[in-house]
Order: C-alpha cells, then sequence, then structure tokens
C-alpha cells in the first residue's frame, strides 16, 4: 500500500476481501454488526460514568466561585490577581499532562487509569475544602 492511500481506500480493500474464519465466511454484513456491538457494549460501559462525573466536574468547577462569594477571598488574602493566578495555574498542568495520560490509558488499561482518576480527582477536590493558605491553594489547583 501507497502512503497516499487514504483510509477510506484501505477500508474498502479489507472490506471487500472475503475471508475464511472459523469456517465461516465474514463478510461486510458480519464485520458491521460485530462494529456496531462493540461500539454498543463501549457505550453502556463509559456513558454512565460520564454521566454521573459531568455533574461533579460542574460542581467542582463552580466551587471555587462560590468559595470566593463566602469569603474565601478574604480568609486566604486574594488581593489584586492572585484569585485569577489561583484560577488560571490550573490549565497550564492539565495541557502538560494530557497526552501522557492518554497515553497511560493504552499502557495501564482503561478501567484502572479512569478509577485513579477519579478517585485522585475527589481527593484533591475535598483537600481544597481544607486549604489555609494561598501556596496551598495553588498547590492543589495545579494538581
Amino acid at each position: 500500500m501507497t502512503t497516499q492511500q487514504t483510509f477510506a481506500e484501505k477500508d474498502e480493500m479489507l472490506v471487500s476481501d472475503v475471508k475464511h474464519v472459523g469456517g465461516s465466511l465474514y463478510d461486510e454484513e458480519d464485520a458491521h454488526i460485530k462494529e456496531k456491538n462493540l461500539v454498543r457494549k463501549i457505550d453502556m460501559m463509559v456513558l454512565p460514568w460520564l454521566c454521573i462525573l459531568y455533574p461533579f466536574s460542574f460542581i467542582d468547577r463552580s466551587n471555587i466561585s462560590a468559595a470566593k462569594i463566602a469569603g474565601m477571598a478574604k480568609d486566604l488574602h486574594l488581593t489584586g490577581y492572585r484569585y485569577s493566578i489561583a484560577l488560571l495555574v490550573f490549565f497550564p498542568t492539565y495541557i502538560a499532562i494530557e497526552i501522557p495520560s492518554n497515553y497511560l490509558i493504552k499502557r495501564v488499561g482503561t478501567k484502572y487509569w479512569m478509577a485513579f482518576l477519579i478517585c485522585a480527582w475527589g481527593a484533591v477536590a475535598m483537600c481544597c475544602g481544607f486549604v489555609e493558605s494561598y501556596d496551598q491553594l495553588l498547590g492543589l489547583r495545579s494538581y
């Protein structure tokens, strides 16, 4: 195959070949049904967790603004740009860790990596409630 062939052409070549697998003919219709079943199985395993985690993510994002209104800015002496810096310090770490995290999903497995991420996120979010200084807030926000 040349490098100029598109993925569609490669898929068409694979599907057009009728192969003998396990004594039965494996054709395009069987491949489509198996792919559809696999996607449905993955959706049924992943989608409920994402639906549960999305509201928690929204709550987590709105927590720091609610805490500021409740008096966190006064308690932690967030004057000037300190509050904005505390909000923004999250993103460079997130961007830097995103690609290695996706690599680890393949190496460790989705089940274990997602469980670790959920537990770690919960622990960091819980610790944010016990912050007593600006430095602690920056440290937790950078995780």
